[in-house]
């Protein structure tokens, strides 16, 4: 089983100068059978950091993955 951990993704007004769609490229090419994400999501727990860390973390494969 393979799998990645994610941390302290802070969305919000001081959050990463990054690209998040790159970030997000580049945790979906490995081959992740889980992914835990532990940390701060966001950076003042306003209402718009939760709904922008709730977005990318439901474009990670691996995060909701279904069992059959």
């Amino acid at each position: 089983m393979n799998i990645l951990h994610i941390s302290d993704l802070h969305f919000g007004p001081r959050h990463w100068e990054g690209d998040d769609q790159i970030l997000l490229e580049k945790i979906n090419s490995y081959d992740a059978d889980m992914v835990i994400n532990t940390g701060d999501n966001t950076t003042d727990g306003l209402e718009d950091e939760y709904a922008a860390a709730g977005s990318f973390l439901k474009a990670i494969r691996g995060m909701l993955k279904r069992r059959s």
